[in-house]
């Protein structure tokens, strides 16, 4: 008893020293280093939301913009400016989980002559051209000949919001810092745009400027204003004093301002502003009617953080060696997504070169995917791969602004960013090599021998436990360092040169045990079906490593004593306890149960059709299209109504038929015991899969439940899902590959928006090799960015439910809709246990709460990149209230290879 109680006093010594030597370290501050503070761009949602969730507000007689003496004449169409409010749309259809997603701002129209003008378009356009862009744009009202519009738009973000610790300490500039703006579609009908700076309290506006006038009489250069990223020096430029008010004071005229060259020195915001001069107005392109038009989708700034010196901003890290340091702990869930967030994106300043990264799996919670426990983001990730782990590395290094470790070429030209190409089916097994940049001050993982030196002794009364834990709840080990023995097993740099084909290589090393510590369990698995575990695994994780490799005795280290597993490319684990198919059969009959719904079954053999080409959809096609032409004046109503007439769809009555919905959206529980049984059985999957909203905030560390929806899986996984659950129970598949109904639809369509590099515009579909775009751009189709998928609506097997016969459920009052659904008054913002509120008048749960549900849209193409149009089921989830705004004919529409944070399934079958 003495000696355990003296050897915990000498951890806690040596502990405690580490943290004094850290502690001495931050009175030093790191300069010089530029790092994003501001980086806006992503798949932001649906795009369906204004500003704040709400239209522009108008005044009338307002300001006399022309001089005229009177006030009579004019008219303001504007969001109202606003320091503490921000402009960014609603969450959750706008991501506010995404980098910079917070955005602050203004926009106003002073119309002269012209009531009707009004600001008509100021908010998100999902995935036009392959991007979410943002817009302003001048309003659909006739031009009229004495009118005179006058514009001006403000977006900004502000230091509680930015990156790399921009939000706690000084922000500067200096001769390499930078503003950048990246325009996309439209930049017409404005004089110019400028950069904006905010230091202290005071606002600052370039001189530098960028874009010129344009419109339809005045084309000069107009494209070439376009599709490109804008960037300022701040250094470079003057700048003058700038006074933006509420509710609508954002002009600036640079013929007025009074610049002058500014020293930043205390930055806390960053923006942009375009202005249009009080001018007639013209049609700003020939398909558009307003009299301006700009759309922009992303900025980005890079500025000095005056912070406390440290190894890693986002990383706690612990001195292992001269210049060496390794992270205390295992990465966690919540870093891995911090990070992740920061890297996976299509759409940034593109001019300022490549950020776009890939990964192979997404991560999980621990062991969540292997026991019935509850978890949190502060457990060590897994269920990654090696060259996942070492990606992560690099997309923290350049988050930090630090120069990556890892390449694709020995000449270290091109960074190891996307080690999987899911646009390209035949390259969805590929993998790069990848060569160790040894020099590079980035992030890295521990050579064998480093982690063996650095891991000393185990701490005594290690225990194996029933799953992971949160990284450093333990007692650290004799170097300070937490679950180097136990938790998760953790990858390593595995050779003795600095190049690793990932390819070829036949195996990968991991270290330190897992959770069952101190019993090796590197030749079983606990889960119920056999695991192929290098692909990643429940219960492997890593920890990152930074500074100059430790050579000498280091690398003669033993490893003897060190738990050690070397995890062969094609093993397989054998199941401790296996389960049989009829076992899981019976699982679903208890705990799936459907609930009869008279009359909800609409399906039938006519949605049995190719989804390209049939004509009912090349006529919503030409539908949607007119639509959207009238919309933006190019057509007359009566022009509409006759495409409308041209291309009517004679739909037959259906006979509607008793259908069963399940009783609660599918909880994870379920879900990865399907998926475990059918990844051994022929099929795959995109995503993994999540245990509720856990990719939702993931700074608070919520629990999470293994009875909690489902989510972050795209509509193509819930479909295979189905599939796989019929073939357990011994029902007919719903989804088919082929018109001939002997292919059902087993592999999972791979292609993710946010991950493929959308620099040349969003990609041909397999099927599109002989169209005008593939013509005139000169690119071939995209093997893996789409599949056919033909709908067997009259199969006994499970399927996701039509909207149509989602809505045929009774609800019941909608009043009372607190007491029967998880929403955003009573969730504490996190999904919850499916089936724990009250039912539904019908018997059924959380219909108009927890999460959205993946259906099946028949109004819909499902296959286009650039559609975010495809409707999904549900009529609320547990981060909105009923009153939330929201388009008038849907809940909610995404584009179905995405996954998100609140969308799940329901089954359904006959």
């Amino acid at each position: 008893m003495v000696g355990e109680i003296r050897t915990v006093m000498n951890n806690l010594l040596k502990y405690a020293s580490v943290f004094i030597f850290l502690f001495s370290l931050t009175a030093l501050a790191e300069s010089g280093r530029n790092v994003r503070i501001v980086d806006y761009g992503n798949d932001m949602g649906s795009g369906d939301i204004f500003y704040r969730g709400k239209g522009p507000e108008k005044a009338k007689g307002a300001v006399d913009r022309d001089k005229n003496g009177t006030t009579e004449n004019d008219t303001v169409s504007f969001w109202p400016f606003s320091l503490p409010e921000p402009l960014n749309p609603t969450a959750l259809r706008y991501d506010l989980d995404q980098k910079s997603a917070k955005l602050y701002g203004g926009l106003v129209i002073y119309a002269v002559n012209n009531p009707q003008r009004a600001i008509s378009e100021g908010h998100m356009n999902s995935n036009h051209e392959f991007r979410d862009d943002f817009n302003f744009m001048g309003g659909l009202a006739p031009h009229l000949p004495n009118e005179l519009v006058e514009s001006y738009a403000l977006w900004f973000w502000k230091k509680p919001d930015f990156w790399n610790g921009g939000d706690k300490y000084p922000v500067s500039f200096d001769k390499k810092s930078s503003i950048a703006v990246h325009i996309t579609r439209y930049f017409g009908g404005f004089h110019s745009a400028h950069w904006v700076v905010r230091e202290g309290e005071k606002f600052y506006v370039s001189k530098a400027s960028f874009g010129k006038y344009v419109s339809v009489t005045q084309k000069d250069e107009g494209e070439s204003l376009l599709r490109k990223t804008y960037v300022l020096k701040p250094l470079e430029s003057e700048w003058a004093e700038y006074d933006p008010a509420p509710p609508f004071k954002i002009d600036f005229n640079p013929a007025t301002a009074k610049f002058a060259k500014m020293n930043f020195s205390n930055v806390t915001a960053v923006g942009w502003l375009v202005r249009r001069e009080l001018s007639k107005p013209e049609q700003v392109y020939s398909s558009l009617k307003p009299p301006h038009a700009v759309k922009w989708s992303a900025f980005r700034c890079d500025a000095i953080v005056d912070a406390p010196k440290s190894p890693s901003y986002y990383v706690p890290m612990i001195p292992a060696g001269e210049g060496f340091y390794l992270s205390k702990n295992e990465i966690t869930y919540q870093q891995w997504m911090k990070v992740w967030r920061s890297a996976v994106t299509n759409q940034y300043c593109y001019d300022l070169g490549d950020i776009n990264y890939s990964f192979v799996r997404d991560g999980a919670m621990g062991s969540m995917r292997a026991d019935n426990r509850a978890h949190s983001p502060a457990e060590p990730v897994t269920d990654i791969t090696w060259i996942d782990a070492v990606t992560f590395c690099n997309a923290l290094s350049e988050l930090e602004g630090r120069t990556p470790c890892y390449f694709m070429d020995s000449g270290f030209k091109e960074v190891l960013r996307r080690p999987i190409n899911r646009a390209v089916r035949e390259e969805w097994g590929k993998r790069p090599s990848v060569f160790w940049k040894k020099d590079a001050d980035g992030y890295r993982l521990p050579t064998v021998a480093e982690w063996k030196k650095s891991a000393g002794k185990p701490p005594a009364g290690l225990k194996a436990s029933g799953g992971t834990h949160a990284v450093g709840e333990g007692l650290p080990g004799e170097n300070g360092l937490c679950d180097m023995y136990g938790n998760v097993w953790e990858y390593v740099w595995d050779s003795d040169t600095d190049t690793i084909n990932d390819d070829t290589a036949i195996a990968h090393k991991v270290l330190g045990g897992d959770f069952l510590y101190p019993e090796i369990t590197e030749g079983r698995s606990i889960l119920p079906f056999p695991e192929k575990p290098y692909g990643g695994h429940y219960s492997t994780g890593f920890r990152i490593a930074k500074g100059p490799i430790q050579t000498g005795d280091v690398v003669a280290a033993d490893l003897a004593g060190i738990p050690t597993w070397d995890v062969q490319r094609n093993s397989v684990l054998k199941p401790v306890k296996a389960m049989a198919r009829e076992e899981i059969e019976a699982i679903i009959s208890k705990e799936m149960p459907l609930v009869s719904v008279n009359g909800s079954g609409l399906a039938d053999e006519r949605d049995f059709v190719d989804p390209v080409d049939n004509l009912d959809a090349q006529k919503r096609r030409k539908v949607g299209a007119a639509a959207n032409d009238k919309f933006l004046g190019k057509i007359t109503e009566e022009q509409y109504k006759k495409i409308l007439e041209e291309n009517k769809i004679d739909d037959k009555p259906r006979r509607p038929y008793t259908l069963g919905l399940g009783k609660t959206e599918v909880p994870y529980r379920i879900w990865k015991l399907v998926k475990g049984w059918s990844e051994n059985n022929g099929y795959s999957f995109n995503y993994s899969g999540d245990m509720g909203s856990t990719r939702h905030a993931t700074d608070r560390c919520y629990s999470y439940s293994q009875d909690e929806p489902v989510t972050f899986i795209s509509w193509h996984d819930a479909i295979v899902w189905c599939n796989a659950l019929s073939e357990i129970c011994g029902r007919k598949p719903a989804y088919f590959n082929d018109a001939d109904r002997k292919n059902p639809y087993k592999e999972a369509l791979l292609f993710r928006l946010d991950m493929f590099d959308a620099r040349k515009g969003a990609p041909l579909l397999p099927w599109e090799e002989n169209t005008g775009r593939a013509r005139k751009a000169g690119i071939k189709p995209s093997s893996g960015s789409g599949v056919k998928i033909f709908f067997d609506g009259a199969s006994d097997g499970f399927r996701l439910p039509m909207a149509d016969e989602f809505d045929k459920a009774d609800l019941g009052d909608p009043a009372n809709i607190a007491e029967t659904d998880w929403i955003g008054s009573n969730s504490n913002d996190k999904t919850h246990p499916v089936g724990t509120r009250k039912s539904e008048t019908s018997g059924l749960f959380d219909m108009r709460g927890n999460v959205l549900e993946w259906g099946w849209d028949n109004d819909t193409q499902y296959f286009y990149p650039q559609n975010s149009m495809y409707e999904v089921n549900g009529k609320g989830y547990f981060y909105e209230n009923p009153d939330a705004p929201r388009k008038k004919d849907w809940f909610y529409t995404d584009y179905p290879a995405n996954a998100k944070s609140f969308i799940g399934l329901r089954i359904s079958a006959k």
